[in-house]
């Protein structure tokens, strides 16, 4: 009786943990809707960023078509985020959560944690994201 408590505990335990190819494909439709939505708006985020001992809290806005640059392992874009994620996914050693914002698709925090490293954990907070009005002059 032992024994299949176990079993059945495990089966359990297993059927709640989403695997790597789930994650992604999950992945998959969140980046989906996020182009679907942000396609060609210009928009700002508030990120906070802890890579090992380094700390950030920094805001970004931007348009598309300019050049938005990732210095630094900063995210400047949102895309910057997702390909952060997607990577940290095929890591096998590391351990990945990401949440996605549900009404646009974009990743509002993804936790990494790599196993046998001290400062190898991770996590990324966007906040504040908004879209914001095109200001360019279309009237030419």
């Amino acid at each position: 009786m032992r024994i299949i408590l176990l079993l059945l505990a495990f089966v359990l335990l297993a059927s709640c943990c989403q695997s790597g190819e789930s994650k992604i494909e999950e992945m998959v439709v969140a980046k989906n809707q996020w182009q679907i939505i942000s396609y060609g708006k210009n928009y700002r985020f508030e990120l906070e960023s802890r890579m090992g001992r380094t700390h950030l809290v920094k805001t970004f806005v931007v348009v598309p078509g300019s050049l938005n640059n990732n210095q630094d392992g900063e995210f400047a874009t949102i895309n910057d985020l997702f390909t952060f994620a997607f990577n940290s996914l095929k890591d096998t050693e590391a351990v990945v959560e990401v949440v996605y914002d549900d009404q646009y698709g974009y990743p509002s925090s993804v936790t990494v944690n790599r196993k046998n490293q001290v400062d190898g954990n991770s996590f990324v907070t966007v906040k504040d994201l908004e879209f914001l009005e095109d200001t360019s002059d279309k009237s030419e």
